[in-house]
C-alpha cells in the first residue's frame, strides 16, 4: 500500500474502479459508434450516445506526453519526487492520464511503449500506473 489517497468513486465511475480492483483496466465502448473513451462518463464524447458497455483493455499503450514533478503537492507523494505523470494512449484508442513508474524520468520518450501496472491504495483500490516496456505475449 502506498499511503497515497484513494479515488472517490461515484455512480459514473464505480464500475470502472471495481474492474480495476479485480485487476483489469476497462473503458466504456459506445454501442453507437463503437469507439472507447476514458475517463468514464455517461455519454460517448464522440457521438453523444448514452448506450455503452465497459470493455477490458489490453493494458498496453504508448506515451503521448508527460510532465515530471520535482516537488510534492500532497504529503503522500513526497517520497516519490521526482515522479512523472503522462498521457497514455492505449492500444485500443482511449487516452488517460496516469502515473509513469520509472527510475529515471529523463529516459521517457514520446511514443515509447508502456504496460499497465496496478498500484494498491487504501480501501482496496487499485490505480492504473504505467511502466516502460512491452507486455509479455500470452
Amino acid at each position: 500500500m502506498s499511503g497515497k489517497p484513494p479515488p472517490i468513486p461515484d455512480t459514473i465511475t464505480d464500475a470502472y474502479w471495481r474492474r480495476l480492483g479485480e485487476g483489469f483496466l476497462a473503458a466504456p465502448q459506445c454501442a453507437g459508434c463503437d469507439r472507447m473513451w476514458l475517463p468514464p462518463s455517461p455519454a460517448c464524447p464522440h457521438c453523444w450516445s448514452t448506450s455503452h458497455e465497459l470493455v477490458d483493455c489490453s493494458g498496453k499503450g504508448r506515451l503521448v506526453t508527460w510532465t515530471v514533478y520535482h516537488r510534492s503537492y500532497h504529503p503522500a507523494f513526497a517520497e516519490s519526487v521526482p515522479y512523472a505523470v503522462g498521457l497514455v494512449e492505449l492500444d485500443e484508442g482511449p487516452r488517460l492520464f496516469a502515473g509513469i513508474d520509472t527510475q529515471d524520468p529523463a529516459t521517457l520518450t514520446s511514443g515509447m511503449p508502456l504496460v499497465l501496472f496496478l498500484e494498491e491504495r487504501e480501501g482496496g483500490f487499485r490505480v492504473p500506473v504505467f511502466r516502460p516496456g512491452k507486455a509479455m505475449e500470452k
